[in-house]
């Protein structure tokens, strides 16, 4: 999946944050039952519960807080 400019993957009609260094960049989406890992170069970068509602945005705002800090 590629990550949109805003930080965010778009799985299963609701959208997660990613951490700001990969902002469209390519990433592997990993759903369990009940969590979402986004993965890259092997390792993951960010973790959520998945969400079974439509039109939801999960955030974590510490994905954003490079861009914050400038």
């Amino acid at each position: 999946m590629r990550v949109s400019s805003t930080c965010l993957v778009k799985v299963d009609h609701n959208r997660y944050s990613v951490p700001a260094d990969w902002a469209n960049r390519v990433v592997s989406v990993q759903l369990t039952a009940n969590r979402l890992r986004l993965v890259a170069d092997g390792q993951v970068i960010a973790e959520h519960d998945r969400c079974y509602g439509r039109n939801q945005l999960v955030c974590d705002p510490w994905h954003y807080l490079p861009i914050l800090e400038k």
